[in-house]
């Protein structure tokens, strides 16, 4: 159920991203022999087993080891802030290297904004792991479908190879300024969810 959940979040988030840069005229639906150019998905991710694995080693390390360290000692906000801006920075590095190799004109603002997209997205997917017990299956299946989906939508903010829906990367991408805008109120309803779960547990716990 909750590996089901995980998708259906994926492409609730996919949706409110693709509608708000249409909507401030960021992005514009690709002609129709770009439509869903698969060219735009990364390389690891065309092949299931690859892009699953190597999700799934990331999500061992974030989601099923920092994140219940975290989660042990801060409450569910901060935990979450903190193993989203470990994961943004992560990314920093690889980011650098390729905004410096594809000599993108916006290049600061693009790893900057990805990094911070990136430490949004870590709120869902981590909501969606305590939830399930710290199972490592939905935030896989999470990252996995994520990694298909929003290159296939909105193209790649690494490799900038377009998508079913054009524009600037940095802008309309889920992993650029529109990620990090819907990725707000997701943040919150997700903190305010695991707060009230939080308090429930410590009343009985006191009672």
């Amino acid at each position: 159920m909750a590996t089901l959940l995980a998708v259906v979040i994926n492409m609730l988030i996919t949706l409110l991203c693709a509608v708000w840069s249409l909507l401030v005229g960021w992005g514009s639906i690709a002609t129709s022999s770009n439509l869903l150019n698969s060219d735009s998905i990364h390389v690891h991710s065309k092949s299931v087993l690859i892009g699953f694995v190597r999700a799934a080693g990331e999500e061992i390390g974030w989601r099923c080891y920092l994140l219940p360290l975290l989660m042990s000692a801060y409450r569910p906000t901060t935990a979450l802030g903190i193993s989203g801006l470990v994961w943004g920075l992560f990314h920093v590095p690889v980011m650098i290297l390729l905004v410096q190799r594809l000599q993108i004109d916006d290049d600061v603002v693009t790893v900057l904004v990805q990094c911070i997209a990136v430490a949004m997205y870590a709120f869902p997917i981590g909501w969606i792991t305590i939830r399930s017990g710290y199972s490592m299956w939905p935030a896989t299946v999470m990252h996995f479908t994520m990694n298909v989906i929003n290159p296939m939508v909105f193209g790649s903010i690494y490799t900038q190879k377009e998508g079913f829906i054009v524009g600037k990367q940095w802008l309309i991408n889920g992993e650029g300024l529109t990620g990090i805008i819907i990725g707000i109120p997701v943040a919150i309803l997700v903190s305010l969810d695991l707060l009230r779960t939080n308090q429930n547990i410590t009343r009985k716990l006191g009672s």
